[in-house]
């Protein structure tokens, strides 16, 4: 069960020990996930400059459902917004539906490809020119965050079964995640409201992702090349920084 490092934000976790194809493992203190960082505590800002030394937070909601993280004001952390989505948090039918009337992430997180490959690339570009250790976060920590660590975890090798275990650590934390959510001015009002299954974690969510985005683009390696625009050397670079060398 994964525990959050942080009193206040409830799904901060550590990418670090995942194993990869060719048997190493990803290296810890180096790329962190999370929730929203708007409920840090003191003891929280210090554990992130003092004992991780984070130098870069990565905001990946939209500029309609941003808030500032008033704790981290005055403090040498970098902060970037680079959003995943289009506009603010929606109810609204324009969502993709399943067979079962149930919101259908795993087509949600495609969307977010189609949308969103200039904000990858500069993801890309960010961890590897200096801003680690980083910090990446939306609100819930869930879904664009899933994504995008789902990307940055395939792009250097992270097998498969792993990416989607990471994803499932959010299910541990899924009750504070809401809670938050109903406490927070952009999603008080519309969280209860949400089409069914949308706050769910799933493996489903994950392996239907994964699977369209082998069938649709050959691969995450494809689209990053061929999509994001992210160079051969990029990619190199993010592994020599992410994964442990080998033997």
């Amino acid at each position: 069960m994964s525990v959050s490092l942080l009193e206040g934000t409830p799904n901060f976790r550590d990418l670090g020990g995942l194993p990869t194809v060719d048997g190493r493992v990803t290296k810890h203190g180096v790329l962190f996930r999370s929730s929203a960082l708007e409920e840090l505590s003191s003891r929280d800002v210090r554990v992130l400059i003092d004992e991780i030394g984070v130098r870069t937070v990565i905001d990946l909601r939209s500029a309609d459902d941003c808030e500032t993280a008033e704790a981290l004001r005055d403090t040498p952390i970098r902060y970037v917004n680079l959003p995943i989505s289009r506009g603010a948090p929606t109810t609204s039918l324009d969502r993709p539906m399943d067979a079962h009337g149930r919101a259908d992430m795993a087509r949600i997180y495609g969307m977010y490809l189609e949308v969103s490959s200039l904000s990858i690339h500069e993801i890309f570009a960010e961890l590897t020119s200096g801003a680690t250790p980083a910090v990446f976060h939306c609100a819930a920590g869930k879904d664009r965050t899933g994504v995008v660590a789902a990307i940055l975890l395939s792009a250097v090798g992270v097998t498969r079964d792993a990416v989607i275990a990471d994803f499932m650590e959010t299910e541990p934390a899924l009750a504070d995640i809401i809670a938050y959510l109903q406490r927070r001015p952009a999603y008080a009002d519309i969280v209860l409201r949400f089409p069914p299954g949308t706050m769910d974690v799933d493996p489903s969510f994950m392996i239907g992702f994964l699977d369209d985005v082998e069938r649709t683009y050959g691969g995450m390696l494809a689209w990053l090349t061929e999509h994001a625009g992210v160079s051969a050397e990029t990619l190199a670079r993010l592994e020599q920084l992410l994964v442990e060398p080998r033997a």
